[in-house]
């Protein structure tokens, strides 16, 4: 439809004006369908072309000498170079199904280019050729991505396998983005456990009791560990420290460490009771939490290394874990941890401690329960044990005597309760210094 049709029966009828037609190249030819005058050609779009026009096409070249000219060798070795370099690039920057789309997009421009522009350029161009390539590249990427992903995910799986859960390794695996495998600060949670008097333990059972023992103990922590998101940094003698919000992130990671102590001292004393059966000693652990600016991280050599944490917050979690023993308790968290997961916990504070290695004082706390869940005997107690610690860092010693032996009375066993008596009735014969804060330096770990 290029070129100005005319029926032949108008012009047998007189029905044409001579003037249209004077000075032109007149084809005589038949288009009907019927007739069979009909041929595919390589820009008809797939809707054959009439013979007449196709002649009509040959004359127009030679009169306007505008020739379609094939594309040298070296031509169409740069296009087809061009068009792979380009698809490479482009199918390595997105997704599996983006790049799916992005092949038949660009498939598509080269078929436009090759239908619009090339004819317009006077070129004959093979664009089997080009396509080719590009299917070609898209494969290649596809093979590659998918065997180095694949590989990159083993190797999640497997460094991370026993630290995490199978779910948090399931997440990584599928937005392996999240994950720094280098090192970087993050603010986490650390947990730290320690059986208390393991070595007097040991020393009462034979080797392999023991070992049965600790297997038993750290299969039923971890479990609990993996439920509530930990990872498990490293089992140590019979000593557990773990993390939150790494590998993974884990925006609640204050709120799970709370949650997995908590389950773990509930599990121990169901396990407790099967010891005491079985005729096994009698374990009680106690634990630190805290929140704080942590480094995570590969840490080691190339043929052994530990995905771990460091830093100051870390080694405060520990001696949280250590300070246990100083007040009869087994469950401490650090301020920051208390201010992180306060509307979900209740908690008591202990004391403004201040730590061995540490020179700033930091306010600790007694994780007791979730909240609205205390025991009927803390309920009762927990108000006066509040009134005695106000009127302890306030300097009236009797009066926060007068409340922490009411404590007692409740429960003659409160660690906090018995330390502070003690205190109070020192401070009554030898007064702290007058710039005292209320802290207290504890001296071992």
């Amino acid at each position: 439809n290029s070129y100005t049709y005319i029926s032949f029966i108008d012009v047998i009828r007189g029905e044409v004006a001579p003037e249209s037609i004077k000075d032109k190249i007149i084809l005589v030819g038949e288009d009907a369908s019927s007739l069979y005058d009909e041929k595919n050609v390589p820009v008809s779009a797939g809707k054959p072309m009439p013979g007449v026009e196709i002649h009509a096409n040959f004359i127009q070249t030679i009169l306007d000498t505008k020739f379609l000219i094939p594309q040298s060798s070296l031509q169409e070795f740069v296009a087809i170079a061009l068009a792979v370099f380009f698809a490479c690039y482009l199918f390595y920057l997105f997704r599996p199904l983006v790049t799916t789309l992005v092949f038949l997009g660009v498939v598509l421009l080269i078929i436009f280019i090759w239908a619009e522009l090339a004819p317009l350029l006077g070129r004959i161009v093979n664009i089997f050729y080009i396509i080719l390539g590009v299917l070609i590249s898209y494969v290649t990427i596809f093979v590659y991505r998918y065997a180095t992903v694949e590989k990159d995910r083993q190797k999640i799986e497997k460094a991370f396998s026993m630290y995490v859960s199978k779910d948090i390794v399931a997440e990584i695996k599928k937005h392996p983005e999240m994950l720094n495998l280098g090192g970087e600060k993050r603010f986490m949670t650390a947990f730290f456990s320690d059986i208390q008097g393991f070595t007097s333990i040991s020393e009462s059972i034979n080797p392999e009791t023991l070992v049965a023992l600790l297997n038993e103990y750290f299969s039923a922590m971890t479990k609990i560990l993996f439920k509530y998101g930990g990872t498990l940094d490293k089992y140590e003698g019979d000593a557990i420290m773990a993390f939150w919000n790494a590998p993974a992130l884990q925006p609640d990671h204050a709120r799970l460490a709370c949650r997995t102590a908590l389950k773990m001292q509930q599990h121990l004393e169901v396990l407790r009771l099967k010891w005491k059966k079985e005729g096994k000693p009698d374990i009680k652990v106690r634990m630190g939490i805290n929140t704080g600016e942590m480094i995570a991280g590969n840490v080691g050599s190339r043929e052994r290394f530990d995905y771990t944490i460091m830093g100051d917050a870390v080694n405060l979690s520990s001696r949280l874990e250590g300070a246990n023993k100083h007040y009869g308790t087994y469950l401490m968290v650090s301020e920051t941890t208390y201010s992180e997961t306060e509307e979900h916990y209740e908690f008591r504070e202990l004391d403004l401690l201040k730590v061995k290695g540490k020179n700033k004082s930091v306010r600790v706390y007694e994780l007791l329960a979730r909240k609205g869940h205390l025991d009927e005997k803390m309920k009762q107690l927990l108000p006066h044990y509040k009134a005695g610690i106000e009127a302890y860092y306030q300097r009236k010693w009797d009066y926060a005597l007068t409340h922490f032996n009411k404590v007692l009375e409740i429960n003659p066993e409160d660690g906090p309760a018995n330390l502070y008596v003690a205190r109070c009735q020192i401070f009554k014969t030898k007064p702290p210094a007058e710039d005292w804060d209320g802290s207290y330096e504890l001296k071992a770990k």
